[in-house]
């Protein structure tokens, strides 16, 4: 029998390096998904955060808008992405399509448009959604969002009843400190660069009112990205999560 030395002395054979290896591997696989779901649902969190602390900033603003209200229209013109025709529940395969429709910001807010045919000066997810015939090597196909039951925002409704929440306005205005990181947050896709995180006020009206006179602050994330390995395009998926 070999002495406490000897053994020692000798090292670690294959077959005992092959079992530590195989052990650290499987308490890999393990714990990765535990730190990578840690990790996501802690961006959630402080996005959830982070929206709270604007829309408190953006209803302060509202409040106190005396001047008389500015509204400003701008047709988005058929987009050089799809955007889902129809609002059902997301299977992956929803019919898309380009879309024309009159998006609509006011004074009153904080916000821009979500994408515009004009210039991406004033439109936030200009990338996002490329205005055809502005933007050229963007690799997104097709965009979808989801609402938190799973079901698409169509077109109509997304540039319809939605607006990009303008941070940089309540920062100049004095109603918010610095701009939340989630917003700034960005994905690399091929050579495109797109947003992680997209903010959206909802338009809403009050019970017994005909008019919009009210801003939600809502919260969407990028949460899959599929290439197309013929066209090399993207589709991407982003979901409410706040």
């Amino acid at each position: 029998m070999l002495s406490r030395s000897a053994r020692m002395q000798r090292g670690f054979t294959l077959i005992e390096l092959l079992a530590v290896m195989a052990i650290i591997a499987v308490l890999a696989a393990i714990v990765a998904p535990a730190v990578s779901g840690t990790k996501n649902t802690s961006t959630d969190a402080q996005a959830a955060q982070d929206g709270l602390q604007v829309r408190t900033s953006a209803t302060s603003y509202f409040k106190d808008q005396t001047a008389i209200e500015g509204v400003t229209k701008v047709a988005t013109s058929t987009l050089g992405v799809a955007v889902a025709l129809n609002s059902e529940t997301y299977t992956g395969t929803n019919a898309t399509t380009s879309t024309s429709t009159l998006q609509t910001i006011s004074s009153r807010w904080p916000e821009k448009f979500i994408t515009s045919s004009a210039t991406s000066s004033n439109s936030i997810y200009y990338v996002e959604f490329n205005p055809s015939g502005t933007t050229t090597g963007v690799e997104i196909a097709t965009v979808y969002v989801v609402d938190k039951d799973g079901k698409t925002i169509a077109a109509d409704t997304l540039f319809g009843k939605y607006t990009a929440v303008d941070i940089s306005a309540l920062i100049t205005g004095g109603y918010q400190e610095t701009k939340p990181g989630t917003a700034d947050s960005t994905i690399t896709l091929g050579s495109t660069v797109v947003h992680q995180f997209i903010w959206l006020f909802r338009k809403s009206t009050s019970p017994g009112s005909v008019t919009v006179d009210n801003r939600e602050v809502t919260i969407f994330k990028l949460e899959t990205t599929e290439k197309n390995t013929t066209t090399n395009k993207y589709t991407i998926k982003y979901k409410q999560i706040f």
